[in-house]
């Protein structure tokens, strides 16, 4: 594995306050296997997705050590507006969030991440139908709905694959509370 694989997974790891123990338990592996991979032991590992998915790193399933997007820092969020949040979603063939992927959000908190996935979705449905004035009203309405999810201590990471080689274009949305 590429040290900065190893090295970006225990910085999250770190970041996100996990033991190796922790981490392991959550991402359903043997904690042998989280320090092997930490320490740049091992060259591939099955359950590098399954330690991936927990730390919000996003990889492509046909090469692991090709990692996509390292999400930003916490204070750094990279969709701050609307705009930000198209782009994401614009054409996009499969959609994948989590909003608790630390299991450490009450219901309430996970209610408000899946009321604001809903509403994005449903402008989405509309978004390729309507003149450019009204997706200017979308993006805007976009901003209102993101600056809200703040307010409440939310922020949003996301990353997609929109490469010319890979025409599926795979979108994942983080969400991180503050």
């Amino acid at each position: 594995m590429e040290k900065f694989i190893s090295d970006m997974l225990k910085q999250r790891r770190l970041e996100a306050n996990l033991s190796q123990e922790q981490l392991a338990e959550r991402a359903h592996v043997d904690v042998r296997t989280v320090r092997r991979i930490e320490n740049n032991e091992v060259r591939h590992s099955p359950y590098l997705k399954h330690i991936c998915q927990v730390l919000n790193i996003s990889f492509t399933e046909a090469n692991p050590d090709e990692i996509l997007s390292e999400h930003r820092s916490i204070n750094k969020p990279n969709v701050n507006t609307g705009r930000d949040l198209a782009h994401l979603l614009i054409h996009c063939n499969h959609l994948e969030y989590n909003p608790d992927p630390a299991g450490q959000l009450s219901e309430r908190e996970v209610w408000i991440i899946e009321e604001f996935m809903q509403t994005i979705m449903e402008m989405m449905e509309v978004f390729d139908f309507v003149e450019q004035d009204d997706r200017q009203f979308l993006i805007d309405k976009f901003d209102e709905e993101i600056k809200s999810l703040n307010k409440v201590g939310f922020y949003i990471y996301g990353s997609c694959n929109d490469t010319l080689v890979n025409p599926f274009k795979y979108t994942e949305l983080v969400f991180a509370k503050i």
